[in-house]
C-alpha cells in the first residue's frame, strides 16, 4: 500500500517537529511507502524554518507554504491533497499537534489491508494531554500517561468494531460526525469524488461538515481505538471560538440537518453530558469572520 499523510500547520512550531519525529519512527513494512506533506498555513513563529532545519527525513517529504486568511484547517488539507502522489492509494490526514506510537502507521495500513473497499475511512483517536509530553526517551508510549482528557469519542471507539467489512459498517450521522480530521484515512478517489474539504468552514465546523459529506457519497467509517495518539496542548485560536452558529446553520442548509438536535444524540451516544445550547448562549464577539479575515490575531 501507498500512503500519502498530510500535516496541515501554523504556529506549532513547538509541536510539529515531535509530530514529524514520531512519524519517523514509525516501524513499517518495506513493501508499504508513505510520503508526507507539511503544509504551512503562513505561519508567523519561525514553524517553516524549525521545519528546514530538521537534519533529515526517512520519507519522501514535502514542505509547502501557502497564504492564510483566517483559521482554517480545510484549506492546507485540500491542498495538501491535491498534491498528493496521484498513484497513491489513500490519504491520512494527521494534524501538527498528535503524537503517535512507533507502530501506528503499520496498524492503519494493516486496517485499509483487510477491505481496501474505496468507501471506507478509518478514523483513529487521541486524548488531549493537559501538558506536553516529552518524546526525547523512544519508548515514552509505554510510560504510564495520566495527565489527560479522554477523546470525546472514547465511548464509541471502545464499543464499535473495526468495520472492515462495508455492507456492515457504521453508518450514519454520528459515524459522519466521529470524523475528525486530526486523524483519519481516505481513500484517495473517495476524498476527490466527495470534492474534499468545505473552505468556508472556517471556525472549526470543517470536521463534521465533511464526514456529513463522506457519508452522503457513501461512506462507513472504521473506528479503531489501537489507533490512538496523543494530542499536545496548545491554545484555540480565537477566530475558531467566533460565531459557530453561523457555521451550524450553513452546515444544517448544506445538508439538511439539525446539527443541535443531533449532535445532542450523538454526544449522549459518546457517554457525554449534553445540554442543549440555545442561540443567546453564542460568543460575543466584536468583529464577524469575514471582518478578521486577512487580519492578524
Amino acid at each position: 500500500m501507498n500512503l500519502s499523510i498530510i500535516i496541515p500547520t501554523h504556529n506549532r512550531k513547538d509541536n510539529i517537529l515531535n509530530t514529524l519525529t514520531c512519524i519517523a519512527r514509525q516501524v513499517i513494512q518495506p513493501q508499504h511507502k508513505i510520503e508526507v506533506i507539511v503544509v504551512d498555513h503562513e505561519s508567523t513563529d519561525g514553524t517553516t524554518q524549525v521545519i528546514l532545519d530538521r537534519e533529515a527525513y526517512p520519507y519522501p517529504f514535502k514542505l509547502v507554504r501557502i497564504p492564510r486568511k483566517a483559521w482554517d484547517a480545510a484549506t492546507p488539507r485540500n491542498y495538501g491533497a491535491k498534491i498528493t502522489n496521484p498513484d497513491f492509494d489513500a490519504i491520512y490526514f494527521l494534524d501538527s499537534d498528535i503524537l503517535l506510537p512507533p507502530d501506528r502507521i503499520q496498524r492503519l495500513i494493516d486496517d485499509y489491508l483487510i477491505n481496501p473497499d474505496p468507501n471506507r475511512v478509518i478514523v483513529g483517536p487521541y486524548h488531549n494531554m493537559s501538558k506536553p509530553v516529552n518524546i526525547e526517551n523512544k519508548d515514552w508510549y509505554k510510560e504510564t500517561i495520566t495527565d489527560y482528557t479522554k477523546d470525546v469519542r472514547w465511548k464509541s471507539f471502545t464499543e464499535n468494531e473495526v468495520s472492515n467489512d462495508v455492507a456492515k459498517g457504521n453508518q450514519g450521522f454520528g459515524y459522519a460526525l466521529a470524523c475528525f480530521g486530526g486523524s483519519m484515512m481516505v481513500n484517495r478517489s473517495l476524498f476527490f469524488r466527495s470534492g474534499g474539504y468545505d473552505e468556508t468552514m472556517i471556525n472549526g465546523g470543517e470536521d463534521g461538515d465533511f464526514g456529513l459529506t463522506l457519508w452522503e457519497c457513501g461512506a462507513v467509517v472504521s473506528m479503531d481505538q489501537g489507533l490512538l495518539g496523543w494530542h499536545q496542548p496548545h491554545e484555540i485560536d480565537v477566530v475558531r471560538k467566533a460565531t459557530p452558529f453561523d457555521t451550524i446553520a450553513r452546515i444544517d442548509a448544506k445538508h439538511n440537518v439539525d446539527v443541535i438536535k443531533e449532535t445532542g444524540k450523538n454526544f449522549r451516544t459518546w457517554g457525554i453530558p449534553w445540554t442543549m445550547p440555545q442561540l443567546e448562549d453564542a460568543p460575543k464577539v466584536d468583529k464577524t469572520i469575514g471582518e478578521l479575515e486577512g487580519k492578524e490575531e
